[in-house]
């Protein structure tokens, strides 16, 4: 039988309530009893508490009497005498101050052991006596302990030695634990619990109050009692269909008389009993609630019934595709304000996918196609040329002449690129510095419409807000596959990559140059493997403090030992990686192996920094900082042991997506240095825009600056900036004594090259630590 949408409310809102009414009542009736459980372990330990405090009471109070007692002159006299009568006089008297029930006196020298009658018999041994005054020479002069005796009695015992003026004997007195004594403690207990003393050593309980059922399953469980490790611990113990809940302690035991353990038991009945009742009010009163929610559904769904019909309608049009506007709902309550609001998103919801459409096609900034509305013109015909236009620095106009001028000179860009497209031809916009246009081209030559591009856009001032703008960059063309749109923009950025790194104008897409080759890809697929087998290995080099002439920090360089091919150049594989997308695999190995040879120097005391080169891909990957930090501090390193270097080719790349990356590995706390400077196409001022903390001046100015005058112009002035800066300098190339020490005198920090050392593996730069003028400060 179909239910009507009143009766499913109806329905709906009882079981809903019914629910949670009793996932409520389980989840109250549980805490509580829980609470009500561990008030009763509360109570337990309390006991526990009282009966080990009574115990030790017991004996501090003996100890202090008996300490006083034999203090006196006359006593020590009497002890010291050779009388035993009137020493077992002194003996009875201290006995009776400290309302012991039996004590003595013990001196080992003089072979004297006197004690009262009630004295067990194993405490008289003189074996044992020197067992309990090796403890105290252990402890200090005074021991209290818990003793089993062989008789079947628990006895508190307390020595103190009597000094005359050198010690002549130790005074001893001690207490029966017996019934009377659980008695006395069980008047001070704050619950209903019976009592046992019991002796471990011989699995006997020395006095009880304990019922013979409890002794009974008592002795099936001895386990309860043996817990010196775990004092305070309360264990559960069914009797008879009742629960039980029971604890021990054991008290400090002396010589080798053996432990004795102070046992408490208290019946959880009441316990029981209060949860039971608890619930049976919390039934009740969930009852009642469920009732009155039941009567107060009913009206509910009624009310409700007819605006969510209306509501319910219009989203199933809306479902459709349908924004048609919703009846007017006349209610001043939430469902009318529901009504209105849903109204409103129908119609924000319909604007939204008009505004959604549009920006999946083109790009908010400029307005021109995106890269997908470009794939999908590229597949209506085949007689097309694709042209892709990347243009340097825009990001850097930002920051030097303001966001405002950088958007104008886009917008000038997007305009000059949709005229030389035509009305036939489509400009888009790829990315933040990449612009495409696909014109009709038949029997055309790409690469002359490449440099005619290029020459009508890149090059040419450009007058923008008031400033003369020069544009540069660079073009790459190719032919349309309409069939393979997505694979014609790849060609063309592929194009595009291969002239920007030979620092060409205008490029064609060439298979051969800008597609791996097979032996190419051969070698890529060998790479993992190359890592499993240890024939890629991670190589040092030295980097020295010019001011110390110490080795500080090293840099990270890798190299494949091929098992085939031999030594394969990392220019070689590193380029490959890049073309192929395999430079992650290569960086996350290389940041790997990094951070288990800092982990190493740790662990032999160095704290030598270690430096790690990232490409220009591994600049647009937004996970990069959180990798590294991981790696970081799975090796329980911090991200201050490690230098990341990155080429200025590489932050031009793509600089407001390299920026974002480098600040996130900034804040994490890496330290950045800028390689190779002085060959791409920044400046020392576009430095101040960078969260590095070092440049690296590149080696093709260092090598010869003994015999170069004007690269020691170009490097003194470098290092000059750079230090107003307030950036650390490092030359690499170091290749004589000369250099090394024109760059000292030049105030550089730090040098890297042969004549300092070669790039070596972990086992000789160890040796060259301990062995080289250079080595470690």
């Amino acid at each position: 039988m179909k239910l009507s949408y009143r009766a499913k409310i109806f329905l709906f809102v009882t079981a809903l309530l019914l629910a949670v009414q009793a996932v409520s009542f389980m989840l109250v009736t549980n805490s509580t009893r829980a609470r009500i459980l561990e008030n009763a372990v509360e109570d337990i330990n309390l006991s526990q508490q009282i009966m080990v405090q009574y115990i030790e009471d017991l004996s501090r109070q003996a100890l202090v009497t008996s300490e006083v007692s034999v203090r006196d002159f006359a006593v020590k006299q009497y002890l010291a005498g050779d009388d035993r009568a009137t020493r077992l006089s002194v003996v009875r008297n201290i006995v009776g101050r400290t309302h012991a029930d039996w004590g003595g006196f013990f001196d080992p020298e003089r072979g004297i052991i006197d004690f009262t009658d009630l004295t067990p018999t194993s405490v008289r041994s003189e074996d044992n006596l020197q067992t309990v005054l090796s403890a105290m020479q252990e402890d200090g002069v005074i021991t209290l302990s818990g003793v089993g005796d062989p008789n079947g009695s628990a006895q508190l015992m307390t020595v103190v030695a009597v000094d005359y003026p050198r010690t002549i004997g130790y005074m001893v007195v001690g207490f029966v634990l017996d019934d009377q004594t659980l008695n006395s403690i069980s008047n001070r207990l704050p619950i209903d619990a019976q009592l046992s003393i019991y002796l471990p050593d011989r699995e006997f309980m020395a006095a009880t109050q304990f019922s013979n059922e409890i002794l009974e399953e008592l002795n099936n469980r001895v386990d309860i009692f043996m817990t010196p490790d775990k004092p305070g611990k309360v264990s559960s113990l069914f009797i008879q269909g009742e629960e039980f809940a029971i604890a021990s302690s054991p008290f400090r035991s002396i010589g080798d008389f053996g432990v004795v353990e102070l046992v408490v038991a208290s019946s959880l009945a009441r316990v029981e009993a209060e949860a039971r009742d608890l619930a049976l009010t919390l039934a009740a009163l969930f009852a009642g609630a469920l009732i009155l929610a039941g009567s107060g559904a009913v009206i509910f769904s009624n009310r409700l019934s007819k605006p969510i019909e209306i509501l319910t309608k219009a989203a199933q049009e809306i479902e459709a595709g349908e924004y048609t506007d919703l009846p007017d709902i006349k209610r001043s309550d939430e469902i009318g304000a529901l009504a209105k609001s849903f109204s409103t998103m129908s119609r924000r919801v319909r604007d939204r996918e008009k505004r959604l459409a549009y920006q999946a096609r083109y790009d908010n900034e400029t307005g021109l196609p995106n890269r997908s509305e470009l794939s999908n013109r590229m597949t209506q015909r085949n007689d097309q040329v694709l042209l892709i236009l990347q243009v340097d620095a825009l990001e850097k106009l930002g920051y030097t002449l303001g966001r405002q001028t950088a958007q104008s000179v886009m917008t000038y860009l997007a305009a000059t690129m949709t005229s030389l497209a035509g009305i036939e031809g489509l400009a888009a916009r790829l990315g933040d510095d990449r612009f495409a246009i696909v014109k009709a081209c038949g029997d055309c030559d790409p690469l002359d419409i490449a440099q005619d591009l290029y020459t009508r856009v890149i090059g040419m001032p450009v007058e923008v807000d008031g400033y003369e703008i020069d544009i540069h960059g660079n073009v790459a063309a190719t032919l349309v596959d309409a069939a393979n749109p997505a694979v014609t923009i790849g060609r063309a950025e592929a194009a595009l990559y291969r002239g920007r790194t030979a620092h060409l104008p205008a490029v064609i897409y060439d298979v051969a140059l800008d597609e791996p080759d097979i032996d190419a890809l051969t070698l890529m697929g060998e790479m993992r493997k190359g890592f499993e087998t240890g024939e890629i290995q991670l190589y040092v080099q030295p980097k020295v403090d010019l001011k110390t002439g110490k080795t500080i920090e090293a840099e990270a360089l890798v190299r494949w030992f091929h098992e085939e091919r031999g030594f394969i150049p990392p220019d070689k594989f590193v380029s490959l990686c890049e073309q192929t997308g395999r430079i992650h695999l290569l960086t996350g190995w290389v940041c790997q192996r990094a951070a288990e040879i800092v982990q190493s120097w740790r662990a032999l005391g160095l704290d030598t920094r270690l430096a790690v080169n990232l490409s220009a891909q591994d600049m647009t990957d937004g996970d990069l900082p959180g990798r590294l930090t991981r790696i970081a501090l799975d090796a329980g390193l911090s991200p201050a042991d490690f230098v990341l270097e990155v080429t200025e080719s590489a932050v031009m790349t793509d600089a407001k997506r390299a920026l974002d990356i480098m600040k996130t590995l900034h804040d994490q706390g890496f330290e950045l240095a800028i390689d190779d400077f002085g060959t791409g196409y920044s400046s020392l001022e576009y430095l101040r825009h960078l969260p590095v903390s070092e440049v690296k001046i590149d080696r093709s100015f260092v090598q010869d600056l003994d015999s170069n005058s004007d690269n020691r112009t170009i490097v003194q002035a470098a290092i000059q900036m750079a230090q107003g800066l307030g950036l650390k300098i490092t030359a690499e190339g170091v290749e004589n004594a000369e250099t090394m020490a024109l760059l000292a005198e030049m105030g550089c920090d730090k040098a890297q090259g042969y004549h300092i050392a070669r790039p070596q593996n972990i086992e000789d730069f160890s040796k060259f630590l301990d062995e080289s003028d250079f080595g470690r400060p």
